[in-house]
């Protein structure tokens, strides 16, 4: 039984290809339409993740003040660690998804929402 290897090449060009026009699709971003309002939801955005380094480090700060020894300040840092991760990728997602709501367009309904559309399409 022997196949066809251009067939077969020409099914993984298709599938890849379908693919690739998917991941492309879920990648797309939304066209700003107001600038003003992205750079001011980064701004923001930049504040808020300063503020929450410096309170990170404040509490870092207290408990190496507070404590008696050098092994307790360590586990505490160790379990405040992955907070202040998740806190830094989550203010990273939030601002993709802070800019995508306030500085783009969006739209109220589908296709089918349209007046014109129907209107135009009623006359002929």
């Amino acid at each position: 039984m022997t196949v066809n290897s251009s067939a077969a090449s020409d099914d993984l060009e298709k599938g890849a290809g379908v693919a690739v026009k998917e991941v492309t699709k879920e990648l797309e971003e939304v066209a700003i339409v107001d600038p003003w309002k992205a750079m001011l939801v980064n701004r923001f955005m930049d504040a808020f993740n300063v503020v929450s380094a410096l309170v990170y480090i404040g509490m870092s700060a207290h408990i190496g003040k507070i404590t008696n020894s050098l092994r307790r300040a360590g586990l505490t840092f160790l379990c405040l660690l992955p907070v202040m991760i998740v806190t830094t990728f989550v203010l990273h997602d939030m601002r993709k998804r802070s800019v995508r709501l306030y500085a783009t367009k969006k739209s109220v309904g589908g296709s089918d929402s349209d007046l014109s559309a129907k209107l135009l399409a009623s006359e002929k």
